[in-house]
């Protein structure tokens, strides 16, 4: 669920505070009772990245066509409505479902 109030729950609740310039994609995540558990942000990914490039043995040629399909995890934060057991997991697993 997207939701207008990300920018200033991020800010109330992270420790980087509302930084500006990442906003590719948001999800929020909601639990069963309609409260905000996590904040997850993603942005298209760096260009060049030394250990993720050599990882991936990509030639500069296929890195340039592929990057498009990286997603990169720009921010996650677990609200104080949250902080439960295996909160962070299940909100990571059901994210990169999504993904």
């Amino acid at each position: 669920m997207l939701g207008t109030g990300f920018g200033s729950t991020r800010s109330l609740t992270h420790t980087t505070g509302s930084a500006t310039g990442w906003s590719a994609r948001r999800y929020v995540a909601v639990d069963a009772n309609g409260e905000w558990v996590a904040l997850v942000g993603f942005a298209s990914p760096a260009l060049s990245c030394g250990p993720r490039d050599r990882f991936i043995g990509w030639s500069q040629e296929t890195q340039m066509r592929r990057l498009r399909f990286v997603a990169s995890n720009q921010r996650y934060c677990i609200l104080p409505a949250g902080r439960r057991k295996n909160t962070a997991s299940a909100v990571m697993s059901k994210t990169l479902k999504r993904l």
